[in-house]
């Protein structure tokens, strides 16, 4: 992907007159095409990605709203997330082939609405999250005299960092549903899911 910004810093050396001015106005040039250029492949790809998993479907299920998050280095490969009446699905997929990587296939149920959830759901944290999230997960387990409900975007959930974002949130309830700790990012502990 950067081969592409490679030419904007190597060309205008070889090409440019040494007499003309102002200097640098050639490679600067250059490099906002590149720039431009990788923006458009970008989106192509990324077009290309979200049209093949919209026509996947997961368990005899049509994905209801999809989205496709791009890899650091790979302009091909794409983060993938479903979502279906009753689950959320993720995975890789190539864009040049629309080929989803049934090897790293994750099929998450989407939990059930509890009294515990909801009461998380409207803490501070809960709606900031919720407001801001794309495909949130929400569940919870119980904790001592009360119950923890962690909060994962499933956008950020990337097949190396599963179970473990950054941009995780936990809610902290006593056993009268009243929050008492609200935690964000890796400071959080999210559960792994069964």
């Amino acid at each position: 992907m950067y081969a592409i910004l490679v030419p904007a810093l190597i060309l205008p050396a070889i090409f440019l007159r040494h007499d003309a001015l102002p200097r640098g106005r050639m490679a600067a040039t250059i490099a906002l095409f590149c720039v431009a250029g990788l923006y458009l492949a970008r989106d192509h790809e990324h077009r290309n990605a979200a049209h093949a998993l919209q026509r996947q479907e997961f368990e005899s299920a049509v994905p209801a709203r999809v989205s496709a998050y791009p890899y650091y280095w790979h302009l091909f490969q794409w983060y993938a997330v479903a979502e279906t009446k009753y689950f959320f699905a993720s995975s890789d997929i190539d864009s040049g082939t629309g080929n989803l990587n049934h090897s790293m296939l994750e099929l998450v149920a989407k939990p059930p609405e509890t009294a515990v959830t909801l009461a998380a759901k409207k803490s501070y944290l809960g709606r900031v999250y919720l407001d801001w999230a794309r495909f949130p997960l929400v569940t919870q387990t119980a904790s001592g005299d009360g119950w923890e409900v962690h909060f994962r975007d499933l956008r950020y959930d990337y097949p190396p960092l599963r179970g473990g974002s950054t941009l995780s949130a936990t809610v902290e309830l006593d056993k009268n549903l009243h929050v008492v700790g609200e935690k964000f990012g890796k400071r959080s502990q999210v559960p792994p899911i069964d």
